[in-house]
């Protein structure tokens, strides 16, 4: 295991690292940021409460009017990209903490 929880790979395989994040959206209508470290490859993400719709972008402060929604129950699975510095960001209209399970390969 790597430093800060990573796991590492195979050197053969392109995306050597795996790392989680759980983000929770403390307050409705807030938006929160999760930072990507560089090269991801495979990204993840779903809400832990499946009744819960989440607004998510790549571009901040665009979570209540350019957004793309994740449906409750459903996960988003983004493979074959290549980020160089980004960061999630999410807002949902819950006042019931939901979580964002966030998972990367990098």
């Amino acid at each position: 295991m790597a430093e800060s929880g990573e796991i590492s790979r195979p050197s053969k395989d392109p995306s050597r690292f795996h790392q989680i994040w759980n983000l929770e959206l403390t307050n409705a209508n807030q938006e929160y940021s999760q930072v990507l470290p560089v090269g991801v490859r495979k990204l993840g993400f779903t809400c832990r409460k499946p009744v819960v719709d989440v607004q998510w972008t790549l571009i901040s402060g665009e979570s209540n009017t350019k957004y793309l929604t994740l449906i409750a129950g459903f996960e988003k699975w983004l493979e074959d990209i290549y980020l160089k510095n980004d960061t999630l960001y999410f807002r949902t209209t819950s006042s019931d903490s939901p979580v964002m399970e966030i998972e990367a390969w990098y």
